[in-house]
């Protein structure tokens, strides 16, 4: 009964329990048999605990240590007393017993570290938990196998996150975490190569997992030790370096002592890879789990498939859905207020993940060596690795676009009242979306070439086609409504944007250009001749390329009108420009022998006629109408001209009807 024990009697009470169990153990072992013994086991262990959930306090630690300890080593040794008597090899209700046993007193030690508060009970504590650690690892080579190393690797690493997570001080305790988890690291390190070189207790995708999760877990927090002292943080990059040499003198070693271990030293060479490449990003303050997963997953990639060993193949699919993952999440949490222009962790992981996935990819196309996994799945898989890596490559840069003017937005909130208005920020955020989409267009341009030059990839050609229109409809949309804006807010005489406002549609027409240019290549080319004919293709790029011309130049005619103030740019100049753009398209479908645009041309007009009478003639002047009005009328008698000089071009089959004189002259009908 709890009631009655006080600070008093928790001793001699314990004491008392710990003879009689004691006694009681010894008796049912050689004489009574098992039911005694569990029964003291359960009773003991209840007993324990109902008294530290209901009348712990801190100057019960010492006494709580004492005989967790007592209770804990006395069914050990109970179990290893009654294992050792049998010649069968090990039986299941003392494994299960065991575990138990190291539930109730790994559960004990968590409750500590939660209701420790001072570091010098931390310290008696992790003490203590290393040294019945390393008894239980070592009794579990002869006696219980890998059951007993799972347990203890889970139970000690989860007791030292929840006291790294909720009590642990850097400024008074830094010692303390960086010695412990150390000497975790290393007891666990030891025991799962000693596993691997003096039994067959684990198989490889067990002793990999263990080699690795406890490789990454002290690393972590290793990493954020270090990180969260300033006089330490600057050494991230050797931390980092270190851990590689430590791996790579490890896999020497074992490699002189046991040549028959060539699993155990591929996964230590995976790690010394790994370190080795992400020692340099580091020391750029990169996104540490992101870099770690990416090249890990790369490097299992590309042994499992060139070296045959399918476990480590399969191991990096995870990781590669884990290093996505935390790359999104990364990009979503980045903030750009502690932006650096092109020396920032977000850029650099980003571009290692690119590196990492598209190296993936080029393995996966290198057909000298099986794949683990189906054959007919490698192929879309690889799709799926370059998509990646494209797409990261691209967003890491257009990042840093958006990076830059949200940093410049922060910037100008700061400088004075003056500056603080929608206008100002709004020429920023337009600016922001004019330059990705210039960037876009950049990147596809500069693939498209890479594709049409050296790769020679039908299905890139065709995704390339396909977001560059998307892309060429998003500038002749938003972003030429953008120019409009920008423009106008120039003539408010905005702060921010400047003669840039101006200057920016200029250079992002090159941009567009060259876009076009790409397009028109590959319309010449001969990519996409299995999937579309030539002649479709051409009239696809036409009509984007002709209805692309038409709305820059609208808008453009629009924005010039306005910037030289000249009225009636939506009316007067819209119309005339729209006459003559017809004409064009109808002077370049008769030399060029192409009736859709004589179509398309025909169709403006229509158009620019209706609009001419139902909205330019209200409310515009006398001398704007009669200049509008004479411009269309020159327009429609030169195109009629053109129809009839060149009919014979136009209507073939009107021509070879017409009657001929004896010399060939054609008879006036």
């Amino acid at each position: 009964n709890n009631a009655t024990l006080d600070d008093g009697n928790v001793v001699p009470f314990f004491t008392y329990l710990a003879a009689i169990t004691a006694a009681v153990l010894a008796l049912s072992l050689k004489f009574i048999g098992k039911p005694i013994f569990y029964t003291s086991f359960g009773f003991t262990w209840l007993i324990f605990i109902s008294w530290f959930a209901e009348q712990y306090r801190t100057e019960h630690f010492i006494t709580t240590l004492i005989f967790l300890g007592v209770f804990f080593a006395a069914f050990f040794a109970g179990v290893i007393y009654d294992e050792a008597e049998k010649s069968e090899g090990d039986s299941f209700d003392d494994v299960v017993l065991s575990v138990v046993n190291c539930i109730g007193f790994y559960g004990i030690c968590l409750a500590l570290v939660v209701r420790s508060a001072q570091s010098f009970e931390i310290k008696i504590l992790f003490t203590y938990l290393s040294v019945f650690t390393v008894a239980i690892l070592l009794l579990s080579f002869r006696f219980f196998g890998k059951v007993l190393v799972y347990l203890p690797f889970a139970s000690v690493w989860l007791i030292y996150a929840v006291w790294y997570g909720a009590g642990y001080d850097p400024q008074t305790q830094f010692e303390h975490a960086a010695v412990f988890a150390a000497l975790f690291f290393a007891t666990f390190y030891v025991t799962t190569i000693a596993y691997k070189i003096r039994s067959d207790g684990f198989n490889v995708i067990e002793n990999s997992g263990l080699i690795l999760a406890n490789s990454f877990l002290f690393y972590g927090f290793g990493y954020s030790i270090l990180d969260a002292r300033e006089f330490a943080s600057d050494y991230l990059g050797l931390y980092t370096a270190a851990h590689g040499v430590l791996h790579l003198a490890v896999a020497g070693l074992i490699g002189k002592v046991k040549e028959d271990a060539a699993d155990l030293v591929q996964i230590l060479t995976v790690l010394v890879l790994t370190f080795a490449t992400i020692a340099i990003p580091v020391q750029f303050d990169g996104n540490v789990v992101t870099l770690v997963w990416a090249v890990e997953a790369a490097l299992l990639f590309w042994m499992g498939r060139t070296r045959g060993v399918t476990l480590f193949e399969y191991f990096s699919y995870p990781l590669m859905a884990l290093a996505s993952v935390s790359l999104t999440a990364d990009w979503t949490l980045f903030r750009g207020d502690t932006w650096r222009p092109i020396a920032n962790g977000n850029l650099i992981t980003a571009l290692v993940f690119a590196a990492a996935f598209g190296f993936i990819y080029l393995t996966n196309r290198d057909e000298k060596h099986q794949p683990a996994i189906p054959i007919e799945l490698a192929k879309p898989l690889g799709y799926v690795f370059a998509v990646i890596a494209l797409f990261v490559f691209y967003n890491a840069f257009r990042l840093e676009i958006v990076n830059y003017f949200d940093v410049r937005t922060a910037a100008l909130q700061l400088n004075g009242a003056e500056y603080v208005s929608p206008q100002n920020f709004n020429d920023l955020r337009s600016h922001s979306t004019v330059w990705q989409v210039n960037y876009t267009l950049f990147f596809l341009a500069v693939l498209g070439l890479v594709n049409q030059f050296r790769v020679r990839a039908r299905s890139l050609a065709a995704v390339t086609s396909g977001l560059a229109a998307l892309v060429l409809t998003v500038f002749a949309t938003l972003v030429m409504a953008l120019f409009y804006d920008l423009r106008v807010n120039y003539q408010g005489a905005t702060v921010v944007g400047g003669q840039t406002n101006i200057a920016i549609r200029y250079i992002s027409y090159v941009f567009a250009a060259g876009m076009l240019v790409v397009l028109y290549r590959y319309v010449r080319d001969e990519l996409l001749d299995e999937m579309l004919k030539r002649e479709t293709q051409l009239l696809i790029f036409e009509a984007v390329f002709y209805a692309f011309v038409f709305i820059v130049g609208s808008c453009e005619l629009v924005n010039l009108m306005g910037q030289f103030y000249i009225a009636d740019a939506t009316k007067l100049g819209l119309s005339i420009f729209w006459g003559l753009y017809a004409l064009a398209m109808v002077v370049l479908g008769i030399a060029w022998d192409k009736k859709h645009l004589r179509i398309a041309a025909m169709a403006l007009l229509g158009v620019t006629l209706a609009k001419l009478f139902f909205y330019d003639i209200s409310d515009l002047g006398t001398i704007p109408k009669t200049v509008l009005f004479v411009t269309l009328g020159i327009t429609l008698l030169v195109i009629s001209f053109l129809y009839n000089k060149y009919k014979a071009i136009i209507f073939p089959a009107f021509a070879s009807a017409t009657p001929k004189e004896p010399d060939g002259s054609v008879t006036e009908v």
